[in-house]
């Protein structure tokens, strides 16, 4: 948790991470001693005032040191598997009360001896710094705002080509999948059927209304510093191509809390929670202040959510996500696999929730340019989500 938990520097004021965030608390007050000297310092007589040190208070974490280690075990493994060249982040989240159960980097760094490390960015914490494309996980957002607002059901019809023209420009989808329903579109992440939708019924005020809704675009208000707002591009300049692109996730540049914060909200009854990982500041027994589970606001209807959580059911169950599949737990997820804007250069990523029906724990994953043993996030982050959450929901005793 190095880069969550920060470190002081040598007069004791933090620095980084919560140390930082929280250093008013933590640091206490110092002992002091008044006394009279000679000329080289010797004290003469006994000290005339002597001020006792003063502990600090305590952080009590909404995290959870047994899933942390699960998280760091999981993607330490897949950082020799994959050799990201940016890394790697996770997140482990209760998608009912925003609290982080895990937040976990690597590379990261020791605590006790912050200054060995190759490069001060590894002191920063990417997953609420850094801004990647999210490429299809981003579909969570879009698809529940058209079924919010109507447009498309899960049974409806659409048909895969392979490609979207818009404005005279042709943009291809990696899938050719022809005849497909709704649902079978989210399953197999069909851009093709997304462009369709968003460019001719969504349209730019109303995703525009939704990308605001879900919290993109401003900092989530997590107790940690250093947290990004994120990138969208200016509504006035969106062009039609671009509204095409962030369909699936690309024009606009989010953090992992970001998406796993709205994420939970799809999939949790609508409800945008603020991410908390502080739970209470204790002075000895005493908690002098709570940091209870906060709603922001409802994004999407109950039966909208409902609708979500099934449509990623079946991703999972026969999808781009089979590789998060847990026996006996129904899971739901959402695969994303972005070009980097540059050829061979991948975000791969990969999020998840179980059990479907009562969704206890959500889990994003995010490989940031895989260099060796495959680049797509289905491929590649889904099996790390799958070592998370399968851990978590046994550790948690959920019911399959």
């Amino acid at each position: 948790m190095s880069q969550t938990l920060g470190f002081t520097g040598v007069d004791g004021n933090g620095l980084y991470g919560l140390e930082y965030s929280f250093d008013r608390y933590l640091k206490g007050t110092s002992g002091l001693e008044v006394a009279t000297t000679d000329e080289i310092g010797h004290v003469i007589g006994l000290p005339e005032k002597l001020y006792k040190p003063e502990k600090g208070d305590d952080l009590v974490l909404t995290v959870d040191s047994v899933i942390q280690g699960y998280t760091e075990t999981a993607i330490e493994k897949a950082y020799e598997t994959y050799s990201p060249a940016n890394g790697i982040s996770a997140i482990v989240m209760n998608p009912k009360t925003g609290d982080i159960l895990a937040m976990a980097n690597v590379p990261d760094f020791d605590p006790n001896n912050p200054n060995k490390v190759s490069s001060i960015d590894t002191w920063s914490n990417p997953a609420v710094s850094y801004l990647y494309e999210p490429g299809s996980v981003f579909k969570v957002v879009t698809a529940s705002a058209a079924l919010e607002e109507s447009l498309v059901t899960p049974n409806e019809q659409f048909y895969d080509p392979g490609y979207y023209i818009v404005s005279g420009h042709r943009i291809n989808s990696w899938t050719k999948l022809g005849n497909i329903d709704f649902s079978q579109a989210v399953a197999m992440s069909s851009d093709t059927v997304f462009m369709k939708i968003i460019v001719e019924r969504l349209k730019l005020n109303t995703l525009y209304k939704y990308i605001n809704a879900f919290g993109f675009g401003s900092p989530t208000g997590i107790q940690l510093p250093g947290e990004a707002s994120g990138m969208i591009i200016p509504e006035k300049n969106v062009h039609p191509v671009d509204l095409a692109s962030m369909s699936f996730g690309q024009g606009i540049a989010v953090t992992p809390l970001q998406m796993i914060d709205a994420f939970s909200a799809t999939i949790n009854g609508g409800y945008l929670m603020k991410p908390n990982i502080v739970k209470e500041i204790k002075s000895g027994d005493k908690v002098i202040k709570e940091f209870k589970p906060q709603v922001i606001r409802q994004v999407i209807s109950q039966d909208t959510s409902n609708t979500m959580k099934e449509l990623l059911k079946k991703v999972v169950d026969e999808g781009t996500g089979t590789a998060c599949q847990i026996p006996g737990f129904t899971v739901g997820g959402k695969s994303g696999t972005t070009e980097n804007y540059s050829p061979g250069k991948y975000t791969a990523s990969f999020a998840a929730f179980a059990p479907v029906d009562n969704p206890q724990v959500a889990v994003l994953v995010v490989i940031r340019n895989p260099t060796k043993n495959g680049h797509m996030g289905g491929e590649i982050a889904a099996p790390v989500v799958k070592d998370i959450l399968s851990n978590t929901l046994r550790y948690l005793m959920i019911k399959k």
